[in-house]
């Protein structure tokens, strides 16, 4: 994860330079670019934060719970990109 956070760096320093120099474009001109790699480097760091917790050591429920927001919150992650391209498609 935290050769991810690297890349998103090096991702935000490559948005800076000239623009001659740079060929990738990410939803829009630059503020894609910028989102993606803010949102990126929070995901990182929120994966490392919640790697480190067993279920035992959150607070607020048991293992069903745990596991229940696990399952609802992969669903979401999966199913923005599909809804993403869906809303671009029908433009």
């Amino acid at each position: 994860m935290i050769m991810y956070i690297f890349m998103f760096c090096v991702a935000l320093k490559v948005a800076n330079m000239p623009h001659h120099m740079r060929s990738e474009t990410i939803f829009t001109k630059s503020f894609g670019l910028y989102f993606t790699s803010i949102l990126g480097i929070c995901g990182c760091i929120l994966s490392i934060i919640v790697g480190t917790l067993s279920p035992d050591e959150i607070i607020g429920g048991d293992l069903k719970h745990y596991t229940m927001i696990f399952i609802s919150s992969m669903i979401i992650v999966m199913l923005m990109p599909l809804l993403f391209f869906y809303r671009i498609k029908n433009k």
